[in-house]
């Protein structure tokens, strides 16, 4: 039976010692938001593509608002008609001719038209999705010409200057 040595010896060199550690982790940025829409509509344009570094404010996606601007224009022309209508029974009224009661209908009405036009054009404005940070598009779920609904995942957006890695 061969005995081994117990120790072994080798010559001497210079070299580099590399030392690594390998752990596995998550990387979390504060800031991310998976963007959807308040009103339905048909995705227009998609302004942006993943990985693309976007400012706070700057046009991500469009909707087609195109029925929402022709209910915009059809309540403008019923509101110019119920101005001119509340002008004449303002008229009447102070010539003591007319009734406070088609003069208080008439007021009621263009009120009434300017809320609507008013709840339009904020409904309208809903169409344009914006960046809410400075970030980097992280996915983009939408497609061209597909009608989305309210509350549907549009796009993701993510701020990186800002990261937390967790292991």
């Amino acid at each position: 039976v061969q005995t081994l040595p117990l120790v072994a010896m080798e010559e001497i060199k210079i070299d580099t010692f590399i030392h690594k550690i390998i752990v596995q982790a998550n990387v979390h940025a504060d800031e991310s938001v998976t963007m959807s829409t308040e009103t339905g509509g048909q995705v227009s344009f998609i302004h942006v593509e993943p990985g693309q570094k976007v400012s706070k404010g700057a046009l991500l996606i469009s909707l087609d608002m195109g029925v929402m601007n022709a209910n915009k224009q059809e309540v403008k022309t019923q509101l110019e008609h119920a101005k001119y209508l509340f002008e004449k029974q303002q008229a009447l009224k102070e010539r003591g001719v007319g009734s406070e009661m088609e003069f208080q209908q008439a007021e009621n009405q263009v009120n009434s038209l300017e809320a609507r036009l008013k709840t339009l054009n904020l409904q309208t404005s809903k169409g344009n999705i914006v960046a809410p940070f400075n970030g980097v598009i992280d996915d983009i779920y939408a497609k061209k010409g597909e009608v989305v609904m309210p509350q549907m995942p549009l796009i993701r957006i993510i701020n990186n200057k800002k990261v937390d890695v967790r292991a």
